[in-house]
């Protein structure tokens, strides 16, 4: 089996290159080697190396500048995964595709669920979704799942982002009106090896796509607060300046991105075909704190 892993640099593609090695071949293809925003080279590269399986873990995903930036968004995040899942009909590739709880609007009360009617309220959300509508209607063969605050060991993320101000600020205010839960890379990589070895068994799970984070359900001035507890407990040195940490609204802080205040997934139906029940975000996120912590020391 040839995968070819699209992002493998990334925060989520590190961790796939490294988790999903035991199914084959992994050609990791980072932007060096496959610039998505190159459109005319896409499918030249894919028919040369012909994989059995795509994973598209690579996106434009700074929320903020895609607002400035829309062309480049949507290039990266609509027009070149419409090539992918174009090449992948052609040639009868498995395509395995990321988006986000940001194709919706925040505004139901309740988890949501994969036929939601998505709504974003956001250009990151809005060509990430146009991206989804590209895999449905290209007729391949896709998995397509929405990830929730992807934070894990590699990359820049929210829990580095605190650690750093941990170490240079009393007092942190962070936003306590926006409710979701952090997503390992560590869990998707267990989520990729369920159903990559079902693919390879031929016990195959319903093409279409699934919501993919763990139960739970926080705020990221819970996160912190989860965070900077940690580090009181682990921090021998007294290295930190941290004192408090304060909830604030997102009308607090100015941005040009508005963001879904519910980022919740219901994800019963990805529960179904594993056919076990996902821990608490807690149980994933102490790990990846764990590195994450040692590696700023």
């Amino acid at each position: 089996m040839r995968i070819l892993l699209i992002g493998s640099k990334g925060q989520l593609g590190s961790e796939l290159n490294i988790s999903l090695k035991k199914y084959g071949e992994i050609i990791d293809s980072d932007r060096s080697k496959l610039d998505l925003e190159n459109h005319e080279k896409i499918s030249l590269y894919i028919e040369q190396i012909h994989p059995t399986i795509i994973i598209n873990a690579s996106a434009y995903t700074n929320v903020e500048e895609a607002e400035d930036n829309e062309i480049l968004a949507s290039k990266i995040n609509f027009k070149a995964v419409s090539i992918l899942a174009q090449i992948s009909k052609k040639l009868d590739i498995l395509l395995i595709h990321f988006s986000t709880d940001y194709v919706f609007d925040g505004t139901k009360k309740d988890p949501y669920l994969e036929d939601d009617l998505p709504c974003p309220i956001n250009i990151y959300g809005k060509t990430k979704l146009e991206g989804e509508k590209a895999i449905q209607e290209s007729g391949c063969k896709y998995y397509i799942f929405r990830v929730s605050w992807l934070i894990g060991k590699y990359g820049s993320n929210f829990a580095k982002k605190i650690i750093y101000f941990a170490k240079n600020k009393e007092t942190l205010k962070v936003i306590n009106d926006q409710k979701g839960v952090p997503t390992s890379p560590r869990l998707i990589g267990e989520v990729m090896n369920h159903l990559i070895k079902s693919y390879q068994t031929n016990s195959i799970w319903d093409f279409g796509i699934y919501n993919l984070n763990p139960r739970g359900e926080a705020s990221w001035f819970i996160i912190a607060k989860f965070i900077i507890n940690f580090i009181n407990e682990m921090d021998n040195k007294n290295s930190f300046l941290v004192k408090s940490v304060q909830p604030v609204s997102t009308n607090e802080f100015k941005t040009k991105a508005k963001r879904p205040l519910n980022s919740l997934l219901d994800n019963s139906k990805l529960e179904k075909v594993l056919g076990y029940e996902l821990n608490d975000w807690e149980s994933y996120f102490i790990n990846d704190l764990k590195e994450i912590l040692h590696n700023s020391l």
